[in-house]
């Protein structure tokens, strides 16, 4: 299930638009917008207050500001509904989704991205699979100095 958070992205070239995840019309969007900082764990609860997607799905939403040369790894974890992670450039109300997941875990409903940070700032969205879907949540934030390429000759 694609998942988008704002109405107004344009799909990369290549990529297909992401169906039923936009914000429904005219609503105002509230996102709680905590930073997130490595090595740390956020505990939280998704709930109906938060921004509905058009497909009834729930968000919140977090900011992370990278540093250079860092790979980041994000973990959604919930024991009452199916996790769904989604990573993006920008804001919470304006961003371009870069990345997102499901299920990482063969037996489980967690979710998990690892990335390369390319940016300064990226929105980090707490979302279900299942519309409707609510509850206490984990997400924490790992990140580690990536090796350094090899010189060019």
């Amino acid at each position: 299930m694609g998942q988008e958070p704002s109405a107004n992205e344009e799909p990369s070239a290549g990529e297909e638009p992401s169906a039923g995840q936009e914000p429904s019309a005219g609503e105002e969007l509230t996102y709680s917008g905590k930073e997130l900082a490595p090595g740390t764990e956020h505990i939280g609860e998704l709930a109906d207050y938060h921004p509905q997607m058009n497909d009834g799905t729930h968000a919140d939403c977090f900011q992370l500001r990278p540093q250079p040369g860092m790979e980041y790894t994000l973990t959604l974890r919930s024991e009452v509904f199916d996790s769904f992670l989604l990573v993006g450039v920008g804001t919470c109300d304006d961003v371009l989704i870069q990345f997102e997941n499901d299920d990482f875990e063969e037996e489980g409903l967690d979710a998990q991205l690892v990335f390369a940070a390319e940016y300064d700032l990226y929105s980090v969205y707490v979302n279900t699979y299942n519309p409707g879907s609510t509850g206490a949540y984990s997400l924490s934030v790992e990140a580690r100095l990536l090796p350094l390429a090899a010189a060019e000759e």
